[in-house]
């Protein structure tokens, strides 16, 4: 999941455990620490639960009760499970993390960025066939100068753009897969 959240165009700093929340379980105080604290490019913050979908009933109350209690801060609240990651993309985005670990040639990565600059977006199929190698291309969206969907496949139909263009892709709950907790709420509360 951490790998995921490197490319997410949205968050700019993850924490593990990064708080304790006390909640109430019946007639006893409990405590959860979420696995990951994520602050986000609009200074707002978000906690992140990640949990194999099979052990997610047995803790429902404990979800529910953190979901509320961040929900008056104004805070987010997600549960992850492996259904929203998944192999596939897990795979994809270890790929795309050890080639934006590598050297890159600096006039190749400006020549890539400028170029998907120019055109406001492209497809992985354009840059290819603009004479862009693949390492370059992964290693700019591993680097989050070049940003894709959140399947992170970059396929030669999957899109690419500049941090300039992607308003569209700021959504954290697009990268994680799922909306706040509780499903079927809004997340925030409105003003």
């Amino acid at each position: 999941m951490i790998k995921v959240l490197l490319m997410a165009h949205a968050v700019r700093k993850i924490q593990h455990q990064p708080v304790t929340l006390t909640y109430i379980n019946g007639d006893k105080e409990r405590r959860h620490i979420p696995d990951l604290g994520l602050t986000l490019a609009d200074g707002t913050t978000a906690y992140v639960e990640v949990k194999p979908k099979k052990f997610v009933p047995e803790h429902l109350v404990k979800f529910n009760a953190c979901a509320a209690l961040l929900r008056k801060k104004d805070v987010d609240y997600f549960v992850v499970t492996d259904e929203q990651v998944g192999p596939k993309r897990a795979w994809y985005a270890q790929t795309i993390y050890d080639m934006a670990k590598r050297s890159a040639p600096a006039d190749g990565l400006t020549a890539l960025v400028d170029w998907v600059r120019e055109r406001r977006s492209a497809s992985v199929a354009d840059v290819l066939g603009a004479g862009f190698s693949e390492p370059l291309l992964q290693h700019a969206v591993g680097r989050r100068q070049l940003l894709t969907d959140p399947s992170l496949e970059l396929n030669p139909g999957s899109w690419l753009t500049t941090q300039d263009t992607a308003d569209e892709l700021l959504s954290l709950a697009s990268w994680l897969g799922c909306m706040p907790w509780p499903p079927g709420t809004t997340g925030k509360t409105e003003s």
